[in-house]
């Protein structure tokens, strides 16, 4: 789950590459209006022809070679410097254009030559699959997005000669093959990269290649079969020191990464290592990543106890720790976290009872501790005297060993979903439950509670 800064990195980075490569589009009222140059016209329209398969796809309406529609700065995608004229900016993805194109990435691309941002992505499905040669010749890219194209085959050389660019997405075209990153390791004004789920297998030097990228800010090589290549020591002479999200889950990775990541530990604001690592533990020097909002380690096979250390990390909004062997106790020190919304400790095998501190994160929206071995009461209603207000709108706790009786949930007035079921509790269903107006899931069988004159509970669901 990406935390609200590192989304806003990816948009900052998108708009500045706009913003430095455009004045913008000539549109928009009280501005003159710009005749597009006729040359770049016909490409465009080369362009359209060779990517539009019209037994198969759309394609805007406001392309065409009518004279209604001859400025072309007008299209849909379209937009051009207001000095010059030039097209400035070509983007048929899929939440622009709307369309779906089944042909060529053409040749005629290289005519628009102060092209500055070209997103085709989700909108496309290349014929030949290939990322052609020729991009290498367009010299003023800055923004390139081929995400979700059905591309296939190797990255061409070519692409480093793409010096200006700053922003590189060719994720999810699960086809691509990925030997090396040399070509990008000339990209040395790289802000984001994006190679999800290309073949990475044989990349052996994709962690010196990431490491020497000085402006990479955001890094996202989610299931590309990494080969587990972090060398024990490493050089950091030119390196980026703006490494903020990096996303390497669903990759076969060693504990050794963890080595390489803190050297970033002044800048990480989101980390994604899920369904990434098995027969280790969590470092203590995690609690060094004091900027991390997002931290993810779910779904790998991470034994021990969760780090004293993790009190540390007090800018964390989203924690998620889930379906791993994790044991003992949930440190105290979480209530430190004061702005955290979103913590997942489910699947693991925590044991004693849950600290006070949890209860008085006065921001903690979702907690999940399903099938674990967490005992003693609940006891909340102190936070009380801490809170102003309770935004939790998820609670699960089943499978555990919670004993003691139902506490008052009014102050939870927010709550959407309760799960006590499989624990240990006993005596009278809470009637504070009824007054949950926002209660659409309560799970609380399998425990010793007396239901008998419960059926309030039913009556509340059912809006009555």
């Amino acid at each position: 789950m990406m935390s609200g800064s590192a989304s806003q990195i990816v948009v900052f980075i998108a708009l500045l590459i706009y913003s430095t490569g455009s004045s913008g589009s000539s549109l928009g009222d009280g501005k003159p209006k710009i005749r597009c140059k006729e040359a770049e016209r016909q490409a465009l329209l080369r362009i359209k022809d060779d990517l539009y398969n019209s037994t198969v796809g759309t394609f805007p309406s406001s392309w065409g070679n009518e004279e209604e529609k001859r400025e072309c700065c007008e299209w849909s995608g379209i937009s051009c410097d207001n000095k010059s004229g030039h097209v400035v900016k070509l983007d048929l993805s899929n939440g622009n254009a709307g369309g779906l194109f089944i042909g060529n990435m053409s040749s005629s691309l290289v005519e628009l030559q102060y092209l500055s941002y070209l997103d085709l992505s989700g909108s496309s499905s290349v014929d030949g699959s290939f990322i052609p040669h020729f991009i290498g010749r367009l010299g003023k890219l800055r923004y390139l997005n081929l995400s979700y194209t059905s591309l296939s085959g190797e990255i061409p050389p070519q692409l480093g000669n793409l010096s200006r660019l700053q922003y590189l997405d060719l994720g999810h075209n699960y086809q691509l093959e990925i030997k090396s990153l040399e070509s990008i390791s000339r990209l040395s004004s790289l802000r984001l990269l994006d190679l999800s789920s290309a073949n990475m297998s044989n990349a052996h030097d994709w962690v010196h290649v990431v490491n020497n990228l000085p402006h990479l800010t955001n890094l996202k090589l989610r299931g590309c079969g990494l080969p587990d290549t972090v060398p024990p020591s490493l050089s950091l002479v030119n390196s980026s020191t703006f490494l903020a999200v990096v996303d390497l889950s669903g990759n076969p990775l060693s504990a050794s990464v963890f080595l390489w990541l803190f050297n970033y530990s002044r800048s990480l604001v989101d980390l994604d290592l899920s369904s990434s690592l098995s027969n280790t533990s969590i470092p203590e020097a995690f609690g060094n990543l004091a900027a991390l909002e997002s931290l993810n380690l779910a779904f790998n096979e991470l034994g021990g106890p969760i780090p004293k250390s993790f009190g540390n990390m007090t800018a964390l909004v989203n924690l998620d720790l889930s379906g791993n062997q994790l044991e003992g106790s949930i440190p105290q020190g979480f209530g430190n976290m004061t702005f955290l919304q979103y913590l997942d400790l489910g699947n693991n095998m925590l044991s004693g009872e849950i600290p006070k501190s949890i209860w008085q994160i006065c921001s903690l929206q979702h907690f999940r501790a399903y099938n674990n071995s967490l005992s003693g009461q609940l006891q909340f209603t102190e936070s009380a005297t801490r809170c102003a207000h309770f935004p939790l709108e998820i609670l699960d706790l089943e499978k555990n060993r919670i004993v003691g009786s139902l506490p008052n949930f009014t102050l939870y007035p927010l709550l959407k979903e309760l799960w006590l079921n499989s624990n240990q509790l006993n005596g009278n269903v809470s009637k504070s439950l009824g007054q949950l107006s926002k209660l659409e899931i309560l799970q609380i069988p399998d425990n010793s509670l007396n239901s008998e004159d419960a059926s309030w509970v039913l009556l509340s669901q059912n809006g009555s």
